[in-house]
């Protein structure tokens, strides 16, 4: 480590399992990659001004926890480029102080077991070409 305990640029460190940590400093930013064995780009750590950046660039990743998983930001975005799954064991709640927007090409609402429940303060409102009930 250099003076202020910042590595050089271009520092490599060799790692557990023949995987390497390449360390590149520029003027804007510095960059923490972890490579596997095949020289293959595993993790990105980007550290600028203000912010710090996670890029996990291995095929697949799986975050796990055995006690709880929390998420706070300011905002949150998901993104999935040939779609998104959520899936409960349990039950699952989705909610927010103010509107809750679903949009979607084709919706399918449904229970396997029990009711569906819709209640409003104020009205309900459905529109729609036709509106099939019972069917």
């Amino acid at each position: 480590m250099t003076e202020g305990g910042r590595a050089p640029t271009g520092t490599t460190l060799e790692l557990v399992g023949r995987r390497r940590m390449d360390i590149e400093r520029t003027p804007t930013e510095d960059l923490v990659r972890i490579l596997a064995p095949s020289g293959a780009l595993a993790l990105t750590v980007v550290v600028r001004e203000g912010e710090i950046e996670l890029r996990l660039e291995a095929g697949s990743v799986a975050l796990r926890s055995e006690g709880d998983l929390a998420l706070e930001a300011r905002s949150i975005s998901l993104y999935g480029r040939e779609g998104v799954t959520i899936e409960s064991g349990g039950d699952a709640r989705f909610a927010a102080n103010g509107s809750l927007v679903q949009e979607a090409a084709r919706q399918l609402i449904r229970a396997h077991l029990g009711d569906v429940d819709v209640r409003a303060n104020d009205d309900v409102k459905i529109d729609g070409e036709r509106i099939r009930m019972n069917c």
